[in-house]
């Protein structure tokens, strides 16, 4: 039986007439609450994210891990206000503030301007935003369009014009040059208008075919980017991502999966997802409950089985994040679940601000080594830069090579502004397997001196001809997570006369 969409409490909900002022104070103060936060923070670029800000220093049509709008972002950011950590992330904590005004838009447009109201609330403050404000990442952009395509689509279903089709094929054709992840919207809509009788007149929309030209033109530069490159990203989309081993399960991991989008969605948020999953509760708006479920559920479900194949991390259901916040916002408002609405906006906000805290406060220095380990990523960023500077410049060598596309990535954003060469090194025979091994190489037969950078658990680099003399060490607490103990050798030329 339906139930129909309360009025949320007089004392949450503020007047129609206001609702959208106190919304957009509400959403500024967070975006400078964490610009500030982030601008006072210690911390800096994790790998992932000084990979990206190296591409956005040649920016193409595509690289060896991901799609090309990422490097395009923060080449976009970083040309205005600069390289630092606070510029290259600029773009998560804008994303995010304008997907909460998209899930406004997607909360009215679906129920009404109550659920619109929460959904951006309870949207920007879910956990798993409150973390990825502070780090650019590509689910970032992803979720943006994602939810311009949710929106686009529902009105398109109802009437479908030049309008809708042109919206739909640019955000899903511009989502999937954030992340190949937006084909799981084009399935979730397939599955929809197959289940949907009234919904299949839109395949024989001139304006549907449209939007699909649309998104294949968008992304057919990074195609055949693609097929000159040997379908590079899509190998490791495939072969380094999905890792399915046969018929051998991995039942403890799915349910690792599950229990970390507890985390991420909130444990409120998730936990009222399921029950409405499983006991079929519906709001006096079953369509719309209908089409959100199949907007996010098959993005849940694939997740889980790609987990009980392999393994997942916990961001990789991020596309289903837009539709489940509005559907669970719109079944806590109803009186009777008003306790655990209330509940969810405590957990939630009290998270987001610890993160606003936290991200000022936090260093290796103040956090112990066991509680470090979650967060080391995005520290040792100035060590690595400190502990480099200091052993190059009495070296007199400008060719530095790194071991790794992590360690070489760091390296390079570690060194930028300075003079030297960073290179990635590859070994005689072995073909490219990242884009600095593609686009930077140093290979053994190379003219020496350079300056090689590697883990001391390596040892010493045997591989290289001439002599070798150790210049530096860098023991940060951070680094030493990721790397161990980072020796700096300098390599030279043999001697006249030597053999070495």
């Amino acid at each position: 039986m339906a139930i129909a969409i309360p009025k949320a409490p007089s004392t949450l909900t503020p007047a129609r007439e206001t609702h959208l002022l106190i919304l957009a104070i509400v959403l500024i103060a967070l975006f400078a609450l964490r610009a500030m936060s982030l601008a006072l923070s210690s911390t800096s670029l994790g790998f992932d994210e000084a990979q990206y800000w190296a591409w956005s220093q040649n920016l193409t049509l595509g690289y060896f891990t991901k799609p090309p709008l990422i490097a395009w972002l923060i080449g976009g950011t970083t040309t205005l206000c600069g390289d630092g950590a606070l510029c290259v992330r600029m773009p998560a904590n804008l994303l995010h503030i304008a997907s909460s005004v998209l899930a406004y838009a997607a909360g009215r447009q679906l129920y009404d301007w109550r659920v619109g109201f929460w959904s951006a609330i309870v949207y920007a403050t879910i956990p798993g935003v409150a973390v990825s404000s502070y780090l650019m990442t590509t689910d970032v952009p992803l979720i943006f369009f994602w939810f311009v395509a949710l929106i686009a689509f529902h009105a398109h279903l109802h009437a479908p014009r030049l309008a809708t089709g042109m919206a739909l094929g640019l955000a899903v054709g511009l989502g999937l040059n954030a992340k190949y992840a937006m084909i799981f919207f084009v399935l979730c809509a397939v599955l929809y208008v197959a289940a949907t009788r009234p919904s299949r007149k839109v395949v024989a929309a001139p304006s549907t075919w449209l939007a699909l030209a649309i998104a294949a033109l968008l992304i057919a530069p990074n195609m055949l980017w693609n097929l000159s490159n040997g379908f590079a990203t899509f190998e490791h989309t495939v072969n380094d991502n999905m890792e399915w081993g046969g018929l051998d399960l991995h039942p403890k991991d799915a349910l690792e999966f599950l229990v970390t989008q507890f985390g991420v969605l909130g444990p409120v948020i998730f936990g009222a997802y399921l029950v409405l999953l499983f006991t079929g509760r519906r709001t006096d708006k079953p369509e719309s409950d209908r089409f959100l479920l199949f907007l996010s559920l098959p993005v849940f479900l694939l997740i889980t089985l790609q987990a009980l194949m392999s393994q997942a991390e916990a961001n990789w259901s991020a596309t289903a994040f837009p539709a489940a916040v509005i559907l669970t916002t719109a079944h806590l408002l109803i009186p009777r679940y008003s306790v655990s609405f209330l509940a969810s906006l405590a957990i939630n906000g009290a998270i987001a601000l610890f993160a606003i805290g936290g991200i000022m406060m936090i260093t290796p220095a103040n956090v112990p080594a066991k509680s470090l380990r979650p967060v080391h990523q995005i520290f040792g960023g100035e060590d690595l830069r400190n502990g480099l500077i200091a052993a190059l410049e009495p070296a007199g060598v400008e060719t530095v090579v790194a071991e790794g596309r992590a360690m070489t990535a760091e390296v390079i954003h570690a060194l930028r502004g300075t003079y030297y060469d960073v290179r990635a090194l590859v070994m005689p025979g072995a073909a490219p397997s990242n884009d600095f091994e593609k686009t930077r190489p140093w290979t053994p037969d190379m003219a020496l001196p350079v300056i090689l950078v590697r883990g001391a658990g390596s040892g010493e680099p045997e591989f290289l001809s001439g002599r070798k003399s150790l210049i530096g060490i860098i023991e940060s607490p951070s680094l030493k997570l990721r790397y161990g103990v980072l020796n700096i050798w300098k390599v030279e030329p043999p001697e006249t006369g030597s053999s070495a």
